[in-house]
This record gives structure tokens, C-alpha cells and sequence, in this order.
């Protein structure tokens, strides 16, 4: 379904697959991290904190695929770290029956030490409060890494956002902005991560050269009759 101006589209997805194992997509998008942390003000070039979570769609036939109970979805999990402003660390797609707290190594492993020195502390909910994630951190990862699970309290009423953890909820949102990640149309799972990579790859250079997003289609005004 590309424009008719591209090239074949095995020649397209040639290329895209090549710099997907090539691990070229997120060379890009990591090499933009720091510009655009400091485009927004921060004094530090990596984070020292984040948040961790994850977000379940539909995926097409033929992906592989599970059924995620607590979203009463089959398809897809997005498995995400980020820092406090919102920009993508770390990400693994697996199918949606993967219980987050085992995904979890999957996505502290991407934050190394070298690339993220001061990274220490990750806010996640419940879901992460799991005996097993806690030996693997404990015995098995021994990193400077922690997660500290927030969640609200029963005296709140109504809608409220909880500190730190409501920011990955909004790149959740900046994700599925883009059509093509509303759903999982990918065969592969290293193919979603790129995907995902690229928008946030976007996203960045629209806040690096303050380019703002397109205006949504409107249809246009019916003409005013004469009288």
C-alpha cells in the first residue's frame, strides 16, 4: 500500500528489514535522545528515572498473538520504558498473554549502563509487584536499576493521574497517533519495535526543528447561499 511514487515494495522492505537487524532504526532514534532532552530544557544528557508499562492491540492474522485478559484484547503487547519527558528508552513487543512482570528483563536489559549511567529507578504499577521479577533483579540482573510501584490510594475520588506513572500513558497515546501502530500489522515482532522506534523517531524531530503536527482533515465550508 505504498504511494505510487515509491519504489516496489520488496525493494522498501528490503531496506527497512536490513537496517531493522542492522539495529540501525534505533542507533537513529537513541542518537536524538540527548538533543531533544536538551531541546526541552534538561541539564543531564541521559535520565536518571523512568517509568515502565505496557499496552495491548489488536494484531492482524498470522501475527503471533495472545489474548490479554485484564484488556479483554487478542494481539499484542508493547512493553515501553521511558524517561520523565515522555521519550522512549526501551521497548519489546510480545504477544498480549505475557504477563508484564515477566517481560520486564526484556526491557531493563536494553538499558545498559553505558548508553544510561545514571539511570536508577523506574515507577511502574502492580502489575510489577511480582516475587519472580524481584529474584531476577535481586540474583540474577544485580544492576543499579530498582522499580518502586505507585498506585493510588483508596481516599481518591474520580479520574486523577498518578505522579510520575501517567507520563508513559501519554507516549502510549503518541504511538497509536500514528495509523500505522493503531494496531499490530507486523509479522514479526522486531518489526513492531522498529515501527514504534520510528514514530518516536518523529515525534523527536518535530520538537528538535519545532515543527508542529499537520492539522487534522476537515471537510470544507458549504459556501453561504445568495439571497
Amino acid at each position: 500500500m505504498l504511494p505510487h511514487d515509491f519504489p516496489s515494495w520488496r525493494l522498501v522492505y528490503y531496506y527497512f528489514s536490513t537496517w531493522r537487524d542492522a539495529k540501525i532504526w534505533a542507533k537513529i532514534h537513541d542518537a536524538l535522545l540527548t538533543p531533544a532532552r536538551r531541546k526541552a530544557g534538561r541539564a543531564n544528557d541521559t535520565p536518571s528515572a523512568g517509568s515502565i508499562d505496557s499496552s495491548t492491540v489488536k494484531a492482524t492474522e498470522g501475527a503471533s498473538r495472545g489474548y490479554d485478559g485484564g484488556k479483554k484484547i487478542g494481539g499484542r503487547k508493547r512493553h515501553k520504558a521511558v524517561d520523565t519527558l515522555g521519550f522512549l528508552l526501551a521497548v519489546a513487543v510480545t504477544a498480549g498473554n505475557v504477563d508484564d512482570a515477566r517481560a520486564a528483563p526484556a526491557v531493563i536489559r536494553q538499558l545498559d549502563p553505558v548508553t544510561y549511567p545514571r539511570m536508577e529507578l523506574l515507577w511502574a504499577d502492580t502489575k510489577y509487584h511480582n516475587h519472580n521479577l524481584n529474584d531476577w533483579l535481586r540474583n540474577t540482573y544485580k544492576g543499579p536499576i530498582r522499580i518502586v510501584v505507585t498506585q493510588r490510594t483508596d481516599t481518591e475520588k474520580g479520574f486523577k493521574p498518578i505522579r510520575w506513572r501517567w507520563v508513559i500513558e501519554r507516549t502510549n497515546g503518541w504511538v497509536k497517533r500514528s495509523r500505522r501502530n493503531a494496531m499490530d500489522y507486523e509479522h514479526n515482532t522486531s518489526s513492531s519495535e522498529a515501527m514504534i522506534r520510528i514514530t518516536m523517531t518523529k515525534l523527536m524531530l518535530n520538537r528538535l526543528t519545532d515543527t508542529k503536527p499537520e492539522f487534522p482533515f476537515r471537510y470544507p465550508k458549504k459556501p453561504k447561499k445568495s439571497s
